[in-house]
C-alpha cells in the first residue's frame, strides 16, 4: 500500500513500526474522509456553563453574561433629595461599561458641574481630564443630547450638546440648562472605559 506522504530522509530512530505506520495511515484516511482518528470520532472540545469567569480573567467585578453591579454615586452638583438614581455597571477584564440614571423628585436639585462618582478608578491611561466615554440623554422639558466624560480617574461630569455656531459643541449643566429641571426630570448617562 502507497502512503500519501511524500518521500523523506529516515535515521533509524525515524523509522515507525508495522504497528504505528497502520494507525497513522487509518487516522490520515479518516481525517481526510471528515470523521476524526480511527475511533470514528470527531475531536470536539466545549466549555462547561459557567466556566470562564471574570476570576478567571483577573477581573473583580461580576460575571461573563451576568448581572450587572449597582454602585452608589457621591455627588458635584447633583442633589438627589427624594429622587431616585439607578446606577449599574460590569466589569470585563479591564474594561468598565456602566449606565447612570437618575429621576428627579421634588427636592432634587441639577447644578453645575454636574458629576457623579465613577464606579471603578479609571486607567491613568487617560492622562488629561475631559475624556469623553459616553453619551447622555437629559430630559428637561424636553429630550436633550448630552455627553459624558472622564474628569478625573474617578469622577464622570454630564454635559449637554449646545448649537451655537457652525458646530456642535458643550455645555455645562446649571439649574436652568437645558432647560428648567422640576420633578420627574431625567438624567441618563451610558459609558464605557479602562479600568486602573
Amino acid at each position: 500500500m502507497a502512503l500519501p506522504y511524500p518521500a523523506m530522509d529516515f535515521t533509524a530512530f525515524d523509522i515507525l513500526t508495522a504497528a504505528e505506520m497502520d494507525e497513522l495511515v487509518a487516522n490520515d484516511q479518516a481525517l481526510a474522509a471528515g470523521t476524526g482518528f480511527n475511533t470514528g470520532a470527531i475531536p470536539t472540545a466545549a466549555l462547561a456553563n459557567g466556566s470562564v469567569i471574570n476570576a478567571k480573567l483577573n477581573t473583580t467585578a461580576g460575571e461573563l453574561g451576568g448581572s450587572l453591579t449597582t454602585w452608589s454615586p457621591t455627588y458635584s452638583g447633583i442633589t438627589v433629595g427624594n429622587g431616585t438614581v439607578v446606577a449599574r455597571y460590569q466589569q470585563v477584564g479591564k474594561v468598565i461599561r456602566g449606565y447612570f440614571d437618575f429621576t428627579l423628585g421634588s427636592t432634587s436639585a441639577v447644578g453645575t458641574p454636574a458629576q457623579f462618582s465613577a464606579p471603578v478608578t479609571a486607567s491613568s491611561n487617560y492622562s488629561v481630564v475631559n475624556n469623553y466615554i459616553g453619551i447622555a440623554r437629559l430630559s428637561a422639558g424636553s429630550n436633550f443630547l448630552g455627553t459624558c466624560r472622564l474628569e478625573t480617574t474617578t469622577s464622570i461630569r454630564v454635559l449637554v450638546i449646545g448649537a451655537a455656531g457652525s458646530y456642535a459643541n458643550e455645555s455645562g449643566i446649571t439649574n436652568l440648562v437645558p432647560g428648567t429641571w422640576a420633578t420627574g426630570h431625567r438624567i441618563y448617562c451610558q459609558f464605557e472605559y479602562e479600568a486602573a
